[in-house]
């Protein structure tokens, strides 16, 4: 029991006192699990602290994708879009996780956790998207909201984004900012905020089917409701 171990301690005194020596992890008892001869140890945790809260915040992800498309164009009016696509993308995909990155073990030295996780999957979706393109000063810029249906796990995506590059059906080039609300089957949802860049060039393409290839890279923010 804790109050046996330190009777002569009140309860309102963090680490015995002497937070330059001690952690008290959970409040379970003062502890210096870095070693009592190098305070070095303690410096290193609050540091561990203060860059994993900040990591967590964001993950990062590269996609390297081959994409069959079929778009159907529902409606055109000047520079705003609405069409219908059916999608079949295959990726392999590197997610980063920096949450944990700088550990300090017991006896002071470092260990790297697995940072970087490799995920190869099929994904086919379908998705409803309305875009606007203008141009400024020879640049183009794109707005969308797009719906789509995940048929992998029955998710439903909104998403909107603003987009500065080329992004006219044949070539994506293109820097991106984007927002998203998924409906996941289970009932639960996830927000997100997105900014990255992606590169997709088709190798085959008619009037309404397209295979390309692509590479995509993001930065992600999860909002916890």
């Amino acid at each position: 029991m804790l109050s046996e171990d330190y009777s002569f301690q009140t309860p309102y005194a963090y680490a015995v006192n002497n937070p330059i020596r001690f952690i008290e992890f959970q409040g379970m008892g003062p502890g210096n699990p870095y070693g009592t001869g190098n305070p070095l140890g303690v410096i290193a945790e609050g540091f561990r602290q203060v860059f994993d809260a900040g990591a967590s915040m964001f993950t990062a992800t590269a996609d390297f994708f081959m994409n069959i498309t079929r778009t159907d164009k529902l409606a055109s009016t000047g520079n705003t879009t609405i069409s219908e696509t059916s999608s079949t993308k295959t990726s392999v995909s590197i997610n980063a996780d920096f949450s944990d990155v700088f550990n300090p073990s017991a006896n002071n030295t470092v260990t790297l956790p697995e940072v970087f996780k490799f995920d190869f999957k099929t994904t086919q979706t379908a998705t409803t998207t309305i875009k606007n393109t203008t141009t400024i000063e020879g640049v183009p810029i794109n707005t969308s909201l797009s719906t789509t249906l995940n048929a992998t796990d029955q998710s439903v995506t909104n998403t909107a984004e603003v987009s500065v590059g080329i992004d006219n059906g044949n070539l994506q080039a293109k820097g991106f900012v984007n927002v998203s609300n998924t409906q996941h089957s289970d009932g639960s949802e996830t927000n997100k905020a997105a900014a990255g860049a992606k590169l997709e060039v088709p190798v085959y393409k008619d009037s309404k089917n397209t295979i390309s290839f692509g590479t995509q890279f993001k930065v992600e923010h999860e909002f916890q409701k």
